[in-house]
């Protein structure tokens, strides 16, 4: 489920974004800013993505576990904090875009309600429907103010990759 969602949001191809064994050059490790306390499997693959550093699959075999893993204590554990590392991870890189689709759509709908307003209005029957020009007010709000969220997100992921840039050089 996380390579599906993994592939669907950055585009990898990759067949397992959990498995463990990565290889880099000493500047590529470098270049990672891991924030992730949970793990840095998918997190590695996003910036790697992002960065557009080259992914390259190799199959590997390996021998069955004896024992329990000390980094995964349930399967549901994992999933809850892979899909929050996933998540944070493309809004670092992604958030205008997510930010600006979101606000557009809960503009939308707040456009949605001011359209059905105005149509009853127009046939002489707008008092009873208030309530429906009040909440799209507020939605067209919202979606305003997730957008400039957005640009604010965008003008701090530009300064968080110049910080990068400055950290490797």
């Amino acid at each position: 489920m996380g390579s599906f969602l993994i592939r669907k949001l950055t585009g990898a191809k990759v067949s397992d974004a959990s498995s463990g064994f990565r290889a880099f050059t000493r500047g590529t490790a470098r270049s990672f800013n891991l924030l992730s306390s949970h793990t840095y499997t998918h997190e590695t693959i996003i910036q790697a993505v992002n960065k557009d550093f080259l992914i390259t699959e190799v199959p590997i075999t390996f021998k069955k576990r004896n024992g329990h893993s000390r980094l995964i204590t349930g399967i549901w554990s994992h999933v809850k904090f892979s899909a929050a590392t996933i998540i944070r991870t493309v809004l670092m890189y992604k958030a205008f875009k997510f930010l600006l689709i979101l606000g557009l759509i809960i503009s939308s709908l707040g456009m949605v309600g001011i359209i059905r307003f105005l149509y009853f209005v127009s046939i002489r029957q707008g008092s009873g429907h208030i309530q429906s020009l009040i909440a799209s007010s507020v939605l067209i709000g919202m979606g305003f103010n997730i957008i400039v969220l957005g640009f604010i997100a965008d003008l701090i992921s530009i300064n968080r990759k110049t910080l990068e840039r400055k950290m490797n050089e």
